[in-house]
């Protein structure tokens, strides 16, 4: 084994060869085929298409470039946030679950449960 190579305990050895889905068998017998898309279809400004083509070839970004993106308004809300392990997930999701317990807008309903004997079905005239 490289140093390259992992091993999990779910799953046994991964090989460094196998870590990239377009080096499998499987890709190979795909035969996709290669598309040069030219044109911006869904972004308009002209500074953020800059930022997405110096990502896009590799460009180093520049200070002000990773300042736009990190402190930038935003009106997103409720985004799809992602996360690289479950720990954290579990910390975000408990904190806003506790936010949410805490503004719940809807009351807290309690229902009584009356178990009823096996059998045929009993007068319940008197419930």
């Amino acid at each position: 084994m490289s140093f390259a190579d992992f091993v999990s305990p779910r799953s046994g050895t991964y090989y460094d060869k196998d870590k990239w889905a377009f080096q499998s068998n499987a890709w190979k017998e795909a035969k996709f085929e290669h598309v040069n898309l030219t044109q911006i279809h869904r972004q308009s400004d002209k500074v953020f298409i800059g930022i997405l083509n110096r990502l896009r070839t590799g460009v180093r970004l520049s200070p002000s470039d990773i300042d736009l993106l990190l402190n930038h308004k935003s009106e997103t809300r409720n985004a799809i946030q992602l996360f690289a392990t479950r720990q954290e997930v579990k910390t975000v999701n408990d904190s806003k679950f506790k936010v949410g317990i805490a503004y719940c807008i809807y009351p807290s309903v309690h229902y009584l449960l009356r178990l009823m004997p096996p059998g045929p079905p009993h007068d319940r005239s008197h419930l």
